[in-house]
């Protein structure tokens, strides 16, 4: 799936920078024409034959405060405060290392919020055209792709173990992996950050890319039994899996803020300055280290 979203990715760029060239608001209408294309597509969609699947896909993580609301003695603070509760007694009902890995993925998510500036980055440090921009992000988008379609297969496949701990030598694996992505990531956005010539940022950019298949290794960590347990119904393994995007998304909806007001001082201070957000990004990917690190595998 996240190679397929990366020849999207790959596209998407050296698209957006030829119909630039030509009207610069040729990208916008073809973006929003393309969501209005995929809206029928999503309607087709099959649905869940079996009623069980049916309750489980239809059951919310996060009850509607609204309706809660408007039950009888029931204020909108205490039906989200009530949810927020929920949420709290599956994490804690969890091992220790659960939470050591929703915390890394909210390290990740606001440190990755970093590449929604390499554009403006790009133009204002290099002096390069939006246009310009667009087609070096899709050099960088090959490296994604070619990582996750073929590199990442491969690698998974030749490590599978056959011995009886397979569970274990496969957490171990992810953790390994997952580190390594961390460590490249660290020295990619550090790279970018010091990057002065754009013969610099190049390589830089390319050692970035190489820390995208992160999410391919902390996801298989949901279910490794060092951090979640064995014996889960559907439904509590969709509210996991729930949690997890939910706290990718506070990590993002922290991200794009911090990263853009790095960015607005770097371009008060000028110079060096300007990789202030990448620096900050690099700390991230560190802290995001020593947290996995710290998850215990017996």
């Amino acid at each position: 799936m996240s190679s397929v979203s990366y020849v999207v990715a790959l596209l998407g760029p050296a698209l957006a920078s030829a119909t630039m060239s030509l009207t610069l608001w040729l990208p916008f209408f073809i973006g929003i024409s393309l969501l209005l294309l995929a809206a029928p597509i999503v309607g087709t969609l099959p649905g869940c034959r079996a009623s069980g699947d049916m309750e489980h896909e239809s059951r919310p993580l996060i009850s509607s405060p609204q309706l809660k609301a408007a039950r009888p003695g029931d204020s909108l603070f205490s039906a989200v405060l009530e949810r927020f509760r929920t949420l709290h007694s599956i994490v804690v009902a969890h091992p220790r290392n659960f939470a050591l890995l929703l915390a890394s993925f909210v390290l990740t998510s606001l440190a990755s919020s970093d590449t929604k500036l390499l554009p403006q980055y790009i133009s204002k440090r290099y002096h390069w055209l939006f246009a310009s921009a667009g087609y070096l992000l899709s050099v960088k988008a090959v490296v994604n792709f070619f990582l996750l379609a073929f590199v990442i297969p491969w690698l998974l496949r030749h490590r599978r173990p056959t011995q009886s701990p397979a569970a274990v030598l496969d957490t171990k694996a992810n953790l390994r992996y997952a580190n390594l992505c961390l460590a490249v990531s660290i020295l990619g956005a550090f790279a970018i950050a010091i990057s002065s010539t754009i013969w610099i940022l190049v390589p830089a950019l390319l050692v970035y890319a190489l820390g995208s298949a992160l999410p391919v290794f902390t996801f298989s960590l949901l279910k490794s039994p060092a951090v979640s347990p064995q014996e889960q119904s559907t439904g509590r393994e969709m509210h996991i899996f729930s949690i997890v995007m939910l706290v990718k998304t506070s990590g993002s909806l922290l991200g794009a803020p911090l990263m853009a007001g790095l960015w607005a001082e770097g371009i008060a201070m000028g110079g060096p300055a300007l990789g202030m957000p990448y620096f900050v990004s690099s700390a991230c990917y560190a802290v995001a280290v020593l947290v996995l690190s710290s998850i215990a595998v017996v």
